[in-house]
């Protein structure tokens, strides 16, 4: 490996690790009040806000809405064939 291809390769890196990536996945619920889904048989339900950020603290991951910041960043596939909602 040359020595320009190597300092090339570490500035890219050193570039997207100090992208602002962190600011997305704040973990926090947006400021909805309710959320309309659909149970496992197939029903309605309704969670309100309270329940949202319970689900929120219990879960390793983040909790995304669809008009939260960061929601388009995290539902991007890899895949552009499999999105089910271009």
């Amino acid at each position: 490996m040359k020595r320009r291809t190597l300092l090339y390769a570490g500035m890219g890196a050193a570039a997207a690790a100090s992208y602002p990536v962190w600011r997305y996945y704040s973990g926090k619920p947006s400021s909805l009040a309710s959320v309309n889904a659909v149970s496992i048989l197939g029903g309605e339900v309704t969670l309100d806000a309270f329940v949202l950020a319970a689900l929120a603290k219990s879960i390793k991951g983040h909790l995304f809405f669809s008009g939260s910041e960061g929601y388009e960043i995290a539902r991007r596939v890899r895949n552009r064939t499999i999105d089910k909602y271009p």
